[in-house]
């Protein structure tokens, strides 16, 4: 990953998540809350994919970041940096200063043209966007420690196989940028043990498995129904879960300073 000399000062509202445009040509990037529909679930038989509720929430739990450039890049094999071969679609600031072939081993980098800061214990991950698949194309992703560091971040992209063309659309994002606690993993007592039948946990499992068995072949089943208990919240004796989400509402970046 690259870096820039600019270090804004640390935003003091602990709430506030904030990108620092640090280049002239940032003004051709935006940056949106990330919605919860994607092509590959509209594709999807009855757009059925919309019924798995973790696909939904992934796909909105945090931001994109799009550089509005295309461009066909292909690979010849070589770890040399010169050994990937990209051609725009047209001339532009981003195409000239954004995107390159750094690395080298077939590694795209867009040079992202922000500082982002957020709050104390507070990371980015940095990733493709999710349930958004591109051929012979995949993300590289990387965790920030953006709560200090002031040096900017670089998306990387990997070309799979060589001497076979990738093409990167406009409106394809640049980065997926998730919110993620610095600390939570390690304050995670990881345990693994056979399920107790008798515990609540086994009840609950043993009463949704049964139900779900049942489902399955049924005639509800065969005329296109679907089981709702998890979309709508409901634990395994039908209690709705207070603490049950369904949706993301992310603020979206405001244009201040200019």
């Amino acid at each position: 990953m690259e870096d820039h000399p600019e270090q804004p000062p640390h935003s003091e509202d602990s709430r506030n998540f904030t990108a620092y445009e640090i280049t002239a040509g940032a003004k051709d990037w935006t940056l949106t809350a990330a919605p919860y529909q994607r092509q590959l679930m509209d594709d999807t038989p009855g757009r059925g994919a919309y019924r798995c509720l973790p696909l939904s929430m992934a796909n909105q739990a945090g931001w994109f970041v799009h550089a509005s450039v295309a461009f066909t890049a292909v690979w010849s094999g070589g770890v040399e940096a010169a050994a990937v071969q990209i051609k725009f679609d047209e001339a532009s600031v981003v195409g000239a200063e954004a995107v390159m072939s750094h690395f080298g081993s077939g590694i795209i980098t867009f040079r992202l043209p922000f500082l982002f800061r957020t709050p104390p214990g507070i990371g980015l991950l940095a990733r493709g966007a999710p349930n958004w698949p591109l051929v012979n194309f995949a993300p590289l992703e990387g965790l920030v420690e953006t709560d200090w560091n002031p040096a900017s971040f670089t998306m990387n992209w990997k070309i799979i196989e060589p001497d076979r063309p990738v093409r990167f659309e406009k409106e394809v994002p640049v980065c997926f940028i998730q919110p993620f606690d610095l600390n939570l993993p390690e304050r995670l007592q990881a345990e693994r043990k056979p399920l107790d039948q008798q515990s609540d946990d086994g009840r609950d499992y043993l009463a949704w498995r049964k139900d779900r068995q049942a489902f399955l072949g049924s005639e509800a089943q065969k005329r296109g129904e679907w089981q709702k208990d998890y979309f709508r919240g409901m634990d395994a004796s039908g209690r709705a879960v207070e603490t049950h989400r369904t949706n993301f509402r992310l603020s979206e970046f405001e244009v201040r300073g200019k």
